[in-house]
């Protein structure tokens, strides 16, 4: 998700003075609501519950328009998400199927990432066109989530692991490139991405192993 605040703009659906912005390529807004990352310790199911019943949640992120991508995403950044997930290749590996090992491994830590307190940022597409990021499109080539990546995994569109790795990782990067460092969105897709690479090394080890 993404935020337009005036002169700031923030993508991955974070907008604040602490939390990283998935990408603010303008002046940061002068006023900026401080949040802590804490309150999203009981992970995405219950954050999600608690923003739906709590007023005053619903308030905080209607005033920094901040989106847990309950919207459906524009027809254009869903359509260029899906090709992504298509188009992006690697080496086409053996036994990637619904019942290998490996492609078990990968669904496991796909699954990791997204219940993960910082997980709910990424787990849909940015919503382009209802936060006005007009530039989005422009700094970011392939729009990727962890949502689009699990419904490819289930329709078996990867045809390797090293296919979905990228396209992981291609989510958690576009986060870094629109967001500046030091801005909450940013250092949430950091966190995730060590998170993807230390379990990936021992999957792809065992994968190239077999």
């Amino acid at each position: 998700a993404g935020i337009n605040n005036g002169g700031g703009r923030i993508l991955s659906g974070f907008a604040s003075a602490g939390l990283p912005r998935e990408v603010i390529r303008a002046p940061r807004p002068v006023n900026q609501l401080s949040i802590s990352v804490l309150e999203n310790t009981q992970g995405v199911h219950e954050h999600v519950e608690k923003e739906k019943r709590t007023p005053k949640a619903n308030q905080f992120y209607r005033t920094s328009e901040f989106l847990l991508g309950d919207k459906l995403p524009p027809a254009e950044s869903n359509k260029k998400s899906k090709s992504s997930a298509k188009k992006h290749g690697g080496d086409v590996g053996h036994g990637f199927g619904a019942g290998s090992k490996v492609f078990k491994n990968c669904s496991a830590l796909l699954e990791r990432l997204m219940k993960h307190k910082h997980g709910w940022v990424f787990n849909a597409p940015v919503d382009v066109k209802g936060l006005g990021l007009h530039d989005y499109f422009t700094i970011i080539e392939h729009p990727m989530d962890l949502g689009t990546i699990k419904s490819a995994l289930t329709k078996n569109i990867y045809k390797s692991p090293r296919e979905f790795a990228d396209d992981v990782r291609l989510t958690f990067h576009n986060a870094m490139t629109y967001n500046p460092a030091g801005q909450d969105v940013h250092l949430m897709a950091e966190t995730l991405l060590q998170i993807f690479e230390e379990r990936w090394a021992v999957i792809e080890a065992d994968y190239n192993r077999e």
